[in-house]
């Protein structure tokens, strides 16, 4: 009977197996300007169960397929187009928002859900006030820049 020495068994650390360090940004996706962005067609949801926000730029939600971006999060880009119609952070309340505490007003206008419920919906069909468009506009941003960060 063989016996298996120690030895035998490591594994080799990722530099000796001369595996590059995994990278992001894989495509020149460029965010949209906020000027660019109608924001009153803006939606945020906030998924307690998995902890990411995820930021729609526009209520008729397009098929997208989903681009790592950096660390933080994906965008979420035409999948005809390539246009950006949208973002995803994750580890949003754990880590994201200590980060960038600013984004904590995205929570203001963000639909929460946990499991299968809807617990919170601020923003529905109804037409945005004029007085919350730039507080509106102000969370966009700093859910854009959370996300560049890198």
């Amino acid at each position: 009977m063989a016996v298996r020495k120690l030895d035998d068994a490591k594994q080799p650390f990722l530099e000796e197996l001369d595996i590059p360090e995994p990278t992001f940004k894989t495509f020149d996706f460029v965010m949209p300007q906020i000027e660019d962005i109608d924001l009153t067609q803006v939606r945020f949801y906030l998924d307690l169960d998995l902890d990411e926000l995820t930021t729609h730029f526009a209520t008729r939600q397009q098929p997208y397929d989903i681009e790592d971006f950096s660390p933080y999060g994906q965008l979420l880009v035409n999948a005809d187009s390539d246009e950006i119609v949208g973002l995803n952070i994750q580890h949003f309340l754990t880590q994201a928002v200590r980060r960038h505490p600013n984004l904590a007003s995205v929570l203001r206008y963000a639909t929460i859900i946990i499991g299968d419920r809807v617990l919170s919906n601020p923003i529905s069909d109804v037409e945005i006030p004029e007085v919350l468009i730039d507080d509106l506009g102000a969370a966009v941003v700093a859910s854009m820049e959370a996300l560049e960060e890198v």
